[in-house]
């Protein structure tokens, strides 16, 4: 697994909270007790905790975005923990982002375990579910 690394004793502990399978993969969501954060695995790798958003998401969609005179359209691949999502949608001249995801369930759990909204309603949003290189 991806927790292999840690050294035995570490104090590295987590409460799975809930597994998923779907016909791509096994998902699991859990809390780290350590630092309270939310995660997910896939297949028993780690994908994403809550507390990366700050360190990951922001920076990732913000940083280019200074070099645009507006977002207009976004696509990405992946994220299906609609975090990044959740950045897009913060600028007010957004007309349209698609979100390329695999797995439909990723996305609906998500929700559940990580509060972020996927905006299926929002007119400006669409996700289309499959294998991205088809």
């Amino acid at each position: 697994t991806c927790y292999d690394w840690l050294p035995k004793g570490d104090g590295f502990q987590r409460t799975i909270s809930d597994v998923y399978e779907s016909q791509y993969q096994k998902i699991t969501f859990y809390g780290n007790l350590h630092n309270g954060d939310r995660c997910l695995d896939l297949d028993s790798t780690l994908q994403i905790c809550s507390g990366y958003r700050p360190h990951y998401h922001e920076p990732f969609v913000h940083f280019p975005a200074v070099f645009l005179s507006s977002v207009r359209r976004v696509i990405f691949v992946g994220g299906g923990d609609a975090m990044l999502l959740h950045e897009v949608l913060k600028y007010p001249s957004l007309e349209l982002v698609v979100g390329l995801e695999l797995d439909q369930k990723v996305v609906r759990n998500s929700f559940k375990h990580f509060n972020t909204l996927p905006h299926f309603h929002d007119d400006r949003v669409e996700w289309w579910f499959g294998d991205a290189t088809k």
